[in-house]
């Protein structure tokens, strides 16, 4: 399973029984931050908050039981989808070989 979360607790919010579920069943799961959340710490700096909200991530992946994460800090706000972070994904799913992926909304 590869899970594509914008930001860090996408993932757990948006299909963390999922997640779940799978593990339950013996898959294993991947997920990828595609931002680290910066823009959302609430007056905090944005390295703080990437610190905090990684390693929150971090908690909640292993609480669901999640093999691999990966944190790629696109900038958070100013998300753009490239031909670099289109082929940065697909080697990641030519690598993990997923039968199932979850993406988040498209207003994400």
């Amino acid at each position: 399973m590869f899970v594509i979360s914008p930001h860090p607790d996408d993932e757990s919010v948006g299909c963390g029984g999922a997640i779940r579920e799978h593990v339950m069943h013996g898959a294993s799961v991947r997920v990828v931050f595609l931002t680290s959340g910066e823009k959302g710490g609430h007056g905090r700096s944005a390295e703080e908050t990437i610190v905090i909200r990684e390693a929150e991530a971090t908690a909640a992946a292993k609480l669901l039981g999640v093999d691999a994460i990966e944190f790629w800090r696109e900038p958070d706000g100013a998300f753009r989808a490239t031909r670099g972070l289109a082929r940065r994904l697909a080697d990641a799913l030519r690598e993990w070989r997923p039968h199932v992926i979850y993406v988040p909304h498209e207003r994400e």
